[in-house]
């Protein structure tokens, strides 16, 4: 994920810029979390439709009729894709 263009709070809580060094000794510390919420909604997901997931990553691959492999490539942007659910959120709501 390209977080250059994203807001200097966020590049703080990611650790962009620092050391791979530095970076790993502060998530370990749990001083700054890196990135969060994909992995989170991949396993809701997985849940809500009674799957095992193999492994976690990026990338899902899914065997069926049709075959499905997805690969996120720059990540996902936290602000666009809160939008996209609360946006789809709201007929559930209704």
């Amino acid at each position: 994920m390209d977080s250059s263009k994203r807001r200097i709070p966020f590049q703080k809580k990611i650790g962009t810029g620092l050391s791979p060094e530095a970076f790993h000794d502060k998530i370990n510390n749990k001083i700054i979390t890196g990135h969060v919420g994909l992995l989170e909604s991949i396993n809701i997901v997985a849940e809500g439709l009674g799957w095992k997931l193999d492994e976690e990553y990026d990338e899902v691959i899914i065997e069926g009729t049709p075959n499905i492999h997805e690969l996120i490539i720059w990540g996902v942007h936290g602000d666009i894709g809160r939008v996209a659910v609360t946006v789809n959120t709201i007929p559930r709501a209704v």
